[in-house]
Formats: C-alpha cells, sequence, structure tokens
C-alpha cells in the first residue's frame, strides 16, 4: 500500500487552514472539513507530551523558518501515530510572508521498528555485559573483532589482545577440529545459523577447553556473530560418571564370576555330600552283613559249647569249655565297628 502524505496550507496571518489533502483523513482520523478554517482540531491531536514543542516548532514556521519535526498524535479511537512534518514558507512578490505549508508523513512503522530494535540491542548489550556464556563477533578473513569478557577469560585472552587484534580463528581452532569449523560455516552459509557443536579449542597458553559454540551469519560480507559455553566440568563430570559405570560393570562381573564360582563348589560339595552319605550307607549295609555273617555261626558254637558243658567232663575240659563258652559272646555291629576302625580295616 501506497504511504498516504498530506499536504497542507494555512495563511500566515489567521492561520487559518487553506487546504488540507485527503491523507489527513486517513492518519488523523478526522475528516477535512473539521479543520476548514479552523487548525483547532489539529492542535488538539498532538499528544500532550509533545505539544508544547510542536507548537514551538510552528511559531518558528509562522516567521517564515523551515521546520521538520516528529511528533505524536492521538486518533479519535485512542491509537497513536508518529508523524515527520516538514514545514516551508510561501512569501509574494513583495518577499512578505503570506502562507506556510508543509508536507506530513506518517512513519509510525518505522518509529516502532526502530524503538524494537533499539530494545533487542539494549537486551542483546545486557546479555554480552552479563557474561554468562562468551560472545564474539568474527570476521570473514578468521579476525575476532569483537568479544565480551567471559569470551577472553573462557580463552585466556586480554581486552588488550583483542584490540591488538591478536585473537585469531587459526589460533582458536586446533588442526583435529578444523574440519568441524569449516562444517559449521558452510552451514552457516547455507542456512544462516549452525545447530550448537561441542569440540575442543585452544586457550592462549596452548591448553584445551572444551567449549560448545554456535554461529549465525551477520551480513553479506562473510562477518558472523558467535557464542561458546566453557563444558570443560560438564565433560570431566560425563568422563568421571562413565568411569564409575564402568567400574560398577567391572564389579558386576567379577561378582556374577564370584557367584558362579560359588554356584560351582556349592555344586561339589552337594556331590561329595552325597558320595559320603553313599558310603556311610555302604558300610552300614556292610557292617551289617559282616555282623548277622559273623553271629550265625558263632551263635551256632555256643549253643553246642553249652550243651558239651552239660555233659560229663572232667574239670580241665569244663574249664576250657566255659572260656569257649564266654569268648565267643556274639558280636555286635558297634564292636565290629570298633574294631574294623582299630585295625585300619574302616
Amino acid at each position: 500500500m501506497a504511504p498516504y502524505w498530506p499536504l497542507w496550507m494555512i495563511d500566515a496571518r489567521s492561520q487559518q487552514v487553506l487546504y488540507v489533502s485527503r491523507a489527513y483523513e486517513k492518519i488523523w482520523g478526522r475528516s477535512c472539513e473539521s479543520l476548514d478554517r479552523n487548525s483547532l482540531p489539529w492542535k488538539e491531536a498532538i499528544h500532550p507530551d509533545d505539544r508544547a514543542r510542536r507548537m514551538e516548532a510552528f511559531a518558528r514556521q509562522l516567521k517564515g523558518e523551515s521546520v521538520e519535526a516528529e511528533y505524536r498524535i492521538v486518533r479519535p479511537d485512542g491509537s497513536l501515530r508518529w508523524i515527520r512534518a516538514r514545514g516551508f514558507p510561501v512569501y509574494d512578490e513583495s518577499n512578505v510572508l503570506i502562507r506556510v505549508g508543509g508536507l506530513a508523513e506518517d512513519v509510525t512503522a518505522a518509529k516502532l521498528t526502530q524503538d524494537a530494535l533499539r530494545a533487542s540491542q539494549s537486551r542483546f548489550q545486557r546479555l554480552v555485559d552479563a557474561n554468562l556464556f562468551g560472545i564474539f563477533i568474527g570476521e570473514a578473513d578468521g579476525c575476532i573483532r569483537e568479544a565480551n569478557e567471559a569470551f577472553l577469560q573462557m580463552h585466556g585472552y586480554t581486552k588488550a589482545d583483542l584490540e591488538a587484534g591478536l585473537i585469531h580463528r587459526d589460533r582458536l581452532i586446533t588442526p583435529q577440529e578444523q574440519h568441524v569449523f569449516q562444517a559449521m560455516h558452510q552451514q552457516m552459509v547455507t542456512s544462516g545459523v549452525t545447530i550448537p557443536v561441542e569440540t575442543e579449542a585452544f586457550r592462549k597458553d596452548g591448553t584445551l577447553v572444551s567449549v560448545l559454540v554456535g554461529l549465525a551469519s551477520q551480513d553479506a560480507h562473510g562477518t558472523y556473530i558467535g557464542y561458546v559455553f566453557d563444558i570443560t566440568e560438564r565433560k570431566q563430570a560425563e568422563l568421571m560418571l562413565a568411569r564409575y559405570f564402568s567400574e560398577i560393570e567391572e564389579s558386576q562381573t567379577c561378582i556374577a564370576e564370584q557367584s558362579a564360582q560359588l554356584a560351582r563348589q556349592a555344586e561339589d560339595l552337594a556331590l561329595a555330600r552325597d558320595q559320603a552319605e553313599a558310603a556311610n550307607r555302604a558300610k552300614s549295609q556292610f557292617l551289617a552283613s559282616m555282623s548277622h555273617e559273623i553271629r550265625t555261626p558263632i551263635n551256632g558254637v555256643i549253643g553246642m559249647t553249652k550243651l558239651i558243658l552239660e555233659t560229663a567232663l572232667s574239670a580241665e575240659q569244663q574249664g576250657y569249655a566255659q572260656v569257649a563258652c564266654t569268648s565267643l559272646k556274639p558280636i555286635d555291629a558297634r564292636r565290629l565297628k570298633a574294631v574294623l576302625r582299630t585295625h585300619g580295616l574302616m
């Protein structure tokens, strides 16, 4: 949509409105007829905070000065508009000021854009000054032109180093990480921004710092803005955590091996126990059989000896038979077991 440019003309002596274009209605929200021979509605529309300054400029116009001024107006619906006005004098043939003319322009959009830009710049500057993370601006040739204190401290440089042009991309990027920056640069050229990338960078003293870095193109000349976080502590914590989990895994493996060994030992003990119980059962059966086998013939001998004792025997024969009977008492399993153990047969 084409911009509206209200034109106006007033009488220099009476200050009556002689002409105003219809564009006035589009911007002021008032009819041109309301200004017919009366400039009061135009003055009343000026924002109270800007009215004195605008009327002072208008007074200078009535003295023949060419004036340019910016001010706000309040439309009947309460909305605001920013106006940039240019006034010029009109003289007659005798060089007497007879009219004052002017041209107005609605610059509301531009003013809002400027205000938003200033607010954005202010917020960005507060963010830079807060030093929550490193911020830097690099040139296409690799020189770091601007950087905040967080960036300088992170890489071990000073403000004097920055002003002397000593901070360069090639001094920050390790040879092993050159391909990372090249990929980021290509992505920045293609899409304007890069995704954050974890990498390593040099400090001024040659030591390494783990960083998370991102880039965004700033203009068509290769200038870019970047942000960088020091993630050294986080990387160290991740390393310690990985080592901790590795130790846990090793411990679990060791415990599993020990459990398996204990299980095998338990199986061996169970087998030995079963074998011992089987041997004990075999011994008991052997002792029972031996006791039975020995007792049977001995009982017969004892019985016959007792019968001999009941016959007529000499005293000497009686003594011998009595000794034999006493010696041939039945042998039980316990006594047999003790005898066999004494002679190493068990």
